[in-house]
């Protein structure tokens, strides 16, 4: 309902008397708190150092665009 809120209000920012609007709709999945940590299979603690270095590309992505950085597991597009 928060970001039916948000949608509602930039709409209303946005509306213009005259022009054809289209409806849309979004999906989002997966959505979890940024204290969220997926259980590792073979530990009992995530790895300190692991935390850090994603937070690291977190912030080089942030600061540099989207997948400037990433992991070798996320795969290679060369597109």
């Amino acid at each position: 309902t928060e970001l039916v809120h948000y949608a509602g209000a930039a709409l209303k920012a946005i509306f213009r008397f005259g022009y054809a609007y289209q409806k849309v709709g979004l999906m989002l999945t997966g959505l979890v708190p940024a204290t969220h940590q997926q259980v590792s299979l073979f530990t009992s603690a995530p790895d300190e150092r692991l935390v850090k270095l994603h937070q690291v590309v977190d912030q080089i992505n942030h600061r540099h665009g989207r997948d400037k950085v990433r992991l070798l597991g996320a795969g290679y597009d060369p597109s």
